[in-house]
């Protein structure tokens, strides 16, 4: 008998602690800031909270204020540091003040600067960081697919023993939520399905590429569910806590990252994001917008959505959870349909405290 294989795992996404920047409302991007005293104490206050839980990979942004959150949760494996996970750069406007980049923004957008206007002054347009995110995403998908091939067994976690979902969860530990989702009816009756546990990563970066992260996530992704229509357009608090399980059919992924990146859109299923007002002149100067627009053969499932630890050990909901529909998870179509204000990026990046 044959078997089709899927493979799930955890998501745990923390932003870094409270900077004096971010207190002054000075735009850090790619700037190398310190923690305040207060963002060092926020960071501690959640060491004993993840040692709780296993963890099988840990990553951080390699800029202080994140890998410095991330030294203090003291965890029992090493934390490495990928440049890939860092806050989107803003050129010569990391380190102004918040003002001077909305103002920037909004002269970008009233020129038609669009993308290269970005990239005049230094900076990412919306379209790279995506891109830059989607990488580091699949390539996590790659390399836990590769622990299960070389027989590296993840931590307990696995059909919700000791799993590493912190606190009241809104449903049940993956893959309970998702297994309907891959049962299409057209398996051969020779053909078994089986879902393998590929581990708990943690990651520690900052609040704009979290930002990118869950809506590749919530919209991108084939199947989404439990995702707020604030973590799309919001940033989280210092070192909030977001937890996601991410599933997807091994065959299937493997198909699709093997395939050569994309050099259109037209099969294009959502607006890419920062170009919802745009015209096709502009976005087709962009070389990274037909890669920022690639639907993930993921399905996912938001548990947390900016908590803090006290809200965890209460058991409160995070705060305005979006609920799924009684008869099926929502789809990313359907999120998007539903959100109430139509964003772009290159309008609300000086929203929250990046």
């Amino acid at each position: 008998m044959g078997v089709r294989q899927r493979v799930y795992f955890y998501l745990t996404l923390i932003r870094h602690g409270e900077t004096n920047a971010n207190v002054d409302n000075i735009i850090q991007g790619h700037m190398d800031t310190n923690l305040s005293d207060v963002g060092v104490l926020q960071a501690r206050e959640l060491k004993d909270l993840l040692n709780s839980i296993p963890v099988d990979l840990a990553l951080s942004s390699d800029l202080r204020r994140a890998n410095l959150s991330a030294a203090e949760f003291s965890l029992p494996i090493k934390i490495e540091q990928d440049s890939r996970l860092r806050e989107r750069n803003f050129g010569i406007y990391c380190g102004t003040a918040r003002r001077e980049l909305q103002k920037f923004a909004e002269e970008n957008s009233k020129t038609g600067g669009g993308c290269d206007g970005w990239r005049a002054v230094g900076g990412e347009c919306s379209h790279e960081m995506t891109h830059r995110t989607s990488t580091f995403l699949l390539d996590i998908c790659v390399r836990l697919v590769q622990r299960l091939k070389n027989g590296v067994s993840a931590l307990s976690g696995k059909n919700g023993t000791n799993c590493p979902i912190l606190g009241h969860m809104q449903t049940t530990a993956m893959p309970d939520p998702v297994i309907d989702l891959f049962d299409d009816g057209e398996s051969p009756d020779d053909v078994r399905s089986t879902f393998v546990y590929a581990g708990h990563v943690l990651i520690v970066s900052h609040g704009g590429w979290i930002r990118h992260l869950l809506r590749l996530l919530s919209l991108q992704s084939q199947h989404s569910s439990y995702f707020p229509k604030q973590c799309v357009n919001s940033v989280m608090r210092n070192c909030g806590l977001c937890q996601v399980g991410v599933a997807f059919e091994l065959a299937a992924f493997e198909n699709y990252n093997g395939k050569p990146d994309p050099t259109s859109v037209t099969e294009s299923h959502l607006p890419v994001f920062g170009t919802l007002t745009g015209n096709s002149e502009q976005l087709s100067t962009c070389r990274f917008y037909s890669l920022a627009d690639r639907r993930l053969p993921l399905t996912a499932v938001c548990y947390h959505f900016n908590v803090t630890k006290s809200e965890l050990e209460t058991k409160i909901r995070s705060p305005n959870r979006r609920q799924p529909a009684e008869t099926s998870v929502n789809s990313a179509e359907t999120l998007c349909s539903q959100m109430e204000i139509i964003f772009s990026d290159d309008g609300d990046e000086y929203a929250g405290k990046p």
